[in-house]
């Protein structure tokens, strides 16, 4: 559960790899799973799940919709909503790019 209360509302985002090489749980956790789990989580007050499966490895990141908006859209009424889910998939994909 993210910390961001029971009564926050939840988005949930996924990062799913396929027809790739087949994948195995990695020996190490390196600054990438770093920058994937513990800096994502961080950044938007969320948890990230990440799964080995042999298919390609799955990423899942769940967090208050709030925390994916920008400060200065944190104000901006019944556009809140609608700008989630676009703006949380921007803003991991800045912060797995690194730019973020």
């Amino acid at each position: 559960m993210f910390l961001g209360g029971p009564t926050a509302t939840p988005v949930t985002m996924s990062w799913t790899e396929r027809d790739g090489p087949p994948v195995s749980a990695p020996k190490w956790r390196g600054f990438g799973t770093i920058v994937m789990e513990a800096m994502v989580e961080r950044s938007v007050d969320g948890t990230v799940a990440l799964d080995d499966s042999p298919s390609g490895l799955i990423w899942r990141l769940t967090c208050p919709a709030a925390n994916a908006l920008e400060p200065w859209e944190q104000n901006s009424g019944d556009r809140k909503m609608e700008l989630t889910s676009r703006l949380a998939k921007s803003r991991c994909e800045q912060q797995l790019e690194g730019r973020g």
